[in-house]
C-alpha cells in the first residue's frame, strides 16, 4: 500500500491580522498527519521549528536610544497596576496602540533586540533586532512603524525571514520578508509566492495545452 505524503507546508500557516498583517505561528506538532512519516519512519515526529532572523537600524542617537529602551521594555519591566481592572485597561490600550493582540502585550516585544554602541561616534549606535527561534511579525512591525513615525518618517526598513526545521520534515522550510515605512507595512512569505508562480505557469500550460488542441482539430 502507498500512503500519501501530506505536504507540512499546510501546517505552517503565516495568518493575516485584523490590521492586514502576517504573523508567523509555530505549527501545531498535535495536528501533524502521522502518514507523512510512514515511509520507513522518514522524519521524526519530536521537531523543533525555529523563526530566525537578524537586521540592524543604524546610526541610533542618544534621543532615539531612550525612547527604543522605553519602548521595547518587556511588559514585566513597566509599571505595576494597582488592581486586575486596571491591568486589563492598561494590556487593552497597549495592544490597540500597537495593533497587536493580548497574549502579543503580555511577551511584549516578541523578540530579541540589542543597542550597540558606534566606538567611532559614542553619540551613535545599531538597533540590532533577531531571533534564533520564535518572534512575532505583528510586534516587530508594530515597533519599528512608531519608531519611523517618531524619528525617521522617509526611513524604509526592510527585512527577511527564515523558517527551519531541525529535521529534514517535509515542507517545513521556507521564510518572509517584511517592508515598513512610516505609514505602510507589507508583508509576504516563500509558500505563497511558489504557490502563485506555480499556478501562473499552470495556466500558462493549458492555454498551450487549448491552442495545440485547436491547431490538431484545424487539420
Amino acid at each position: 500500500m502507498v500512503v500519501p505524503i501530506v505536504p507540512f507546508s499546510k501546517q505552517l500557516k503565516i495568518s493575516a491580522t485584523q490590521t492586514g498583517r502576517m504573523s508567523s505561528k509555530k505549527p501545531n506538532l498535535a495536528n501533524a498527519p502521522r502518514n507523512a512519516y510512514a515511509l520507513g519512519n522518514l522524519v521524526s515526529l519530536v521537531v523543533d521549528h525555529y523563526s530566525q532572523f537578524s537586521e540592524v537600524i543604524n546610526n541610533i542617537n542618544l534621543e532615539e536610544k531612550k525612547w527604543l529602551e522605553e519602548e521595547l521594555a518587556s511588559w514585566d519591566q513597566r509599571s505595576i497596576a494597582k488592581d486586575e481592572k486596571e491591568q486589563a485597561q492598561r494590556v487593552k490600550q497597549f495592544g490597540e496602540e500597537r495593533g497587536i493582540e493580548g497574549d502579543q502585550v503580555d511577551t511584549w516585544p516578541n523578540f530579541e533586540w540589542e543597542i550597540r554602541p558606534d566606538s567611532e561616534n559614542p553619540a551613535n549606535s545599531g538597533l540590532w533586532i533577531y531571533s534564533d527561534s520564535y518572534f512575532s511579525v505583528d510586534c516587530i512591525s508594530a515597533a519599528i512603524q512608531r519608531f519611523l513615525q517618531r524619528f525617521r518618517p522617509n526611513y524604509i526598513f526592510k527585512m527577511n525571514w527564515a523558517e527551519t526545521c531541525s529535521k529534514p520534515r517535509i515542507g517545513a522550510f521556507g521564510g518572509g520578508w517584511m517592508v515598513v515605512t512610516a505609514h505602510d507595512i507589507k508583508t509576504g512569505n516563500t509558500w505563497h509566492a511558489c504557490d502563485a508562480a506555480a499556478n501562473k505557469l499552470e495556466k500558462k500550460m493549458e492555454k498551450k495545452c487549448q491552442k495545440k488542441t485547436k491547431r490538431t482539430k484545424k487539420k
